[in-house]
């Protein structure tokens, strides 16, 4: 029951940032989005994930976040547990109820259908650029990394010997996400250089190695308020060659360590920051390569 609910924490975060990122990269996503809506996938008792247009720009929230303007949602799609969550959004038949809550309710459906079908189909298309998959590859990692290091105790005590710091990930092309280590906890924070939040590209085209500081920096520097672009230190950086190689890593086919070792990927600034990151790295791709239904099979 336990892998259960970080399996469903991963299904929801994932999905709805892998919907979200989607958007901008189908004509008829782009159709669908162009009136606004607020969808929230939800389980009992686990963080609910949250999916809203707002003036024709879809955005994720996963993990406990929510937008700054809390507005009743559209259209909830309830998993009475998270069992269900995991074989409905793996694909498996499942029980999910709708729940109209305003007059957007139609449109949110409508998009979450059309979106949940078109992510996998851009990534599997051979006709997808490669920075586009390693775009949303990206996304679904990190959405995986947060939600394991947030449920599930075996990555605990990895996070805890791992230094605090800010980690970007450059998958090259300007494909760039960060994220925050403290304790155990790990979120999304904006790209320094930038106010737009997590995964914008760095201001006036300065690349992110030209801000990462050395592990040698005053450790509680840059903890203020993740929103300002001059209060975000990056402690680490783990850069892609390009982003075939990210993809190769980012989907399962190249273990991290090899990439490494190819030099189709390099570590920059505080090595054991990253290396606690690959820790919970691998717990998650072992999560994604699990059935729901054998993992419900064997109670676990």
């Amino acid at each position: 029951a336990a892998e259960l609910r970080v399996l469903a924490r991963i299904r929801l975060a994932v999905t709805a940032r892998l919907v979200a990122a989607a958007a901008s990269r189908d004509p008829a996503l782009a159709e669908l989005s162009s009136r606004n809506f607020r969808l929230t996938l939800r389980v009992p008792w686990l963080p609910r994930a949250v999916v809203a247009c707002l003036e024709g720009r879809v955005s994720a929230w996963a993990g406990g976040e929510a937008p700054a303007l809390r507005l009743p949602a559209d259209l909830t799609l309830l998993f009475p547990s998270a069992r269900d969550c995991c074989r409905v959004l793996d694909g498996a038949p499942g029980r999910v109820l709708p729940i109209p809550g305003g007059l957007g309710a139609g449109r949110a459906l409508r998009f979450f259908r059309a979106a949940a079908a078109a992510a996998p189909r851009i990534l599997k298309s051979p006709d997808t650029p490669p920075a586009v998959r390693a775009e949303l590859l990206l996304e679904a990692a990190v959405s995986a990394l947060i939600e394991t290091a947030a449920e599930d105790s075996y990555v605990r005590p990895r996070l805890e010997h791992a230094p605090d710091g800010t980690v970007v990930v450059d998958a090259g092309e300007n494909v760039r996400r960060a994220l925050r280590k403290e304790g155990t906890r790990l979120q999304l924070v904006p790209m320094p250089g930038t106010a737009t939040g997590p995964g914008a590209g760095p201001k006036d085209g300065v690349g992110a190695e030209a801000a990462v500081r050395s592990g040698a920096d005053r450790p509680g520097e840059g903890r203020g308020n993740p929103a300002r672009t001059d209060a975000v230190r990056i402690d680490a950086i783990l850069a892609f060659r390009d982003p075939a190689a990210a993809v190769a890593v980012l989907s399962g086919k190249k273990p991290a360590v090899t990439a490494l070792g190819a030099c189709e990927a390099s570590i920059r600034g505080l090595v054991p920051l990253v290396q606690g990151l690959f820790a919970v790295l691998d717990r998650a791709s072992r999560y994604l390569a699990v059935q729901a239904e054998k993992e419900a099979r064997h109670g676990r």
